[in-house]
């Protein structure tokens, strides 16, 4: 029997979308566990127990628990045996666009939406900061997209997954895609592929199963 799979987050949360994002486009099935962050469930014991930074998500995966975004989708693409690479050198790669986006594209792009969405409330100087952080991270992206289908060639990866989530919130954060026709066309691809499900519609705002 395959391991059971539990993803404890919130539907609202970024890094949540991109686990949920990666299980759906491998087909799996999982159990879907609505935090409450509004009401502190994230710094409540049991739940620290999971993750002691006190954050979602958290990924139950038969006997492993592990926290942090990156290191869950590396997870899931070392054991699920889908959007990992075809050959070593992509799945490096993969894993290297991770970093890459946890580094400079989904900081800024997160935090705009959030001061957008009024969770909290950055001085203009702040705000414009990370507008100018997030439209640089979309230029380089941009120009790394030139001439190639995914990010590391022919096939979808967890490293294009863990990108296409900030670009599909940065109008959120009112961080225009307008200039970034390369960008555009490569989130065209994804929400092609045969599993596709835009964001807003993999999660719900309560407990589920999913698949």
């Amino acid at each position: 029997m395959a391991d059971t799979i539990t993803l404890h987050g919130i539907a609202l949360s970024g890094p949540t979308q991109k686990i949920a994002f990666t299980l759906a486009l491998a087909g799996q099935k999982f159990s879907y566990k609505h935090v409450n962050l509004g009401e502190g469930e994230h710094k409540k014991p049991e739940f620290l127990a999971l993750n002691r930074y006190g954050q979602v998500p958290v990924l139950q995966h038969g006997a492993a628990t592990l926290c942090q975004s990156g290191a869950i989708l590396i997870h899931l693409a070392d054991t699920l045996g889908a959007l990992a690479g075809k050959d070593e050198k992509t799945k490096v790669q993969a894993k290297e666009w991770i970093f890459w986006d946890i580094d400079a594209l989904s900081p800024p792009i997160f935090r705009c939406r959030a001061a957008a969405r009024g969770m909290f409330k950055p001085e203009p100087d702040v705000l414009t900061f990370l507008q100018r952080q997030a439209g640089s991270a979309l230029k380089q992206l941009d120009g790394f997209l030139e001439g190639k289908k995914f990010l590391t060639g022919d096939e979808v990866t967890v490293g294009d997954v863990s990108c296409y989530l900030p670009c599909f919130m940065a109008a959120e954060g009112n961080i225009s895609l307008d200039n970034r026709p390369n960008v555009q066309a490569w989130m065209k691809r994804i929400e092609a592929l045969p599993r596709f499900k835009a964001p807003y519609d993999l999660l719900p705002m309560k407990s589920a199963e999913i698949g």
